[in-house]
């Protein structure tokens, strides 16, 4: 195991703040903890767990069509594993059984050394279709104040020439 991933991720984000790293800390330390103490979950935090929302975004928010088709392609795309991609075999028939027992082998080997690489490429990805999905919103919000901004700044404007046409 290397060195980074030996050390745990930082739970919460905003590394490098002070108050941020002292919680960070304290969280670590109640989960080595409960992981000394306690390796499985009781019922209760298991339904706990299931009951959470996982959503990407709020439950009146809509994504369109375009940032819809976006946000999926990225997802699928960012599903990384070590899979077989083939059946392993060989068509030399006196040594193939060896071939194919060897490659097995050396298959799993690579599985093995790579399981971790293949992991941590998987959370990254994760994390960034959830930091994409996060922009979306706050694009989205953005745009939704400025739009509510220009309508109240253009009433106002259409107020202000209606009260001036009609004092003339």
């Amino acid at each position: 195991m290397s060195e980074t991933s030996s050390q745990s991720p930082n739970i919460l984000l905003g590394t490098g703040d002070p108050l941020v790293e002292r919680l960070n800390e304290r969280l670590e330390l109640l989960r080595s903890e409960r992981k000394e103490n306690r390796p499985t979950l009781s019922e209760t935090e298991i339904d706990d767990i299931r009951n959470l929302d996982h959503r990407l975004f709020p439950r009146d928010f809509e994504l369109g069509k375009k940032d819809t088709e976006e946000l999926r392609a990225i997802c699928s795309l960012s599903q990384t594993g070590l899979r077989q991609v083939r059946k392993i075999s060989s068509h030399r028939p006196l040594i193939g059984p060896a071939i194919v027992f060897a490659k097995r082998i050396l298959w799993r080997i690579v599985q093995v050394l790579l399981k971790e690489t293949f992991d941590g490429t998987q959370e990254f990805n994760a994390r960034l279709v959830k930091s994409h999905a996060r922009a979306l919103l706050s694009i989205h919000r953005l745009e939704k104040m400025y739009s509510e901004q220009q309508n109240t700044s253009d009433r106002a404007e259409f107020e202000k020439k209606k009260t001036s046409r009609t004092r003339r």
